[in-house]
């Protein structure tokens, strides 16, 4: 469906990191990014994270 998010996720602050925590397809990832990274900022770089990711994970069960 169209305009709807393929993961989602959630940020939690730990100090002065924030780490966004992403659910996709039953796999989750971990990114952790510097504190004056905005939220807005986070959420247009997730998409290309959790893409590359799920792609190399994907890669390693393969032979």
């Amino acid at each position: 469906m169209s305009g709807m998010p393929a993961y989602e996720f959630t940020l939690k602050r730990n100090g002065k990191l924030q780490e966004a925590l992403v659910n996709y397809e039953g796999q989750e990832f971990s990114f952790k990014f510097g504190p004056y990274v905005s939220a807005k900022r986070i959420s247009e770089l997730l998409p290309r994270l959790v893409m590359d990711n799920a792609k190399k994970s994907r890669r390693k069960g393969a032979k």
